[in-house]
């Protein structure tokens, strides 16, 4: 997935503020995209509106060929790389479920992605402090196996 792409989907997520967007174009003017929109971009300041950075935004995508992303692309992504982290350990599967606990706007669209969204949807921050140890152990279990097997099957939108 090229970088800016991946800048995009950030943004459609919500993991990247539009103030956090000037930075971001100048660290893909420094990896060698070039876009007069893109440039201008990286020259704004962080404290700017986000309807001044957004347009910005949508016309180096427009520059560079590629497509802005839609809200739910962008959540689907989100859950991707939080499936990611929790597969590869650097993320617990409880830290994940609280990550995506209020967001009910990931789009899920595969079986595995309502799969693993199933399994996070038991998850009860006030409750699994209930939970007998070995039904919590498995709960982790199956999400750590769902989350690795979803983030190492399907690409990223």
């Amino acid at each position: 997935m090229s970088r800016v792409r991946a800048v995009a989907l950030r943004y459609r997520a919500g993991e990247l503020a539009a103030g956090e967007l000037p930075m971001a174009a100048a660290e893909l003017v420094a990896d060698g995209y070039e876009s007069p929109a893109l440039y201008d971009l990286a020259g704004r300041g962080r404290r700017e509106a986000a309807s001044e950075l957004e347009p910005l935004l949508r016309e180096a995508l427009d520059e560079l060929g590629v497509p802005l992303p839609s809200c739910a692309d962008g959540e689907r992504w989100r859950l991707r790389e939080l499936a990611g982290r929790v597969g590869e350990g650097s993320l617990a599967p409880g830290e994940f479920a609280e990550a995506v606990m209020y967001r009910e706007s990931f789009g899920a669209s595969q079986e595995d992605e309502e799969a693993l969204l199933g399994l996070l949807s038991d998850y009860c921050s006030c409750c699994v402090g209930h939970w007998p140890p070995e039904v919590f152990v498995a709960w982790e279990a199956e999400v750590r196996v769902a989350a690795a097997a979803m983030a190492a099957r399907t690409p990223l939108p």
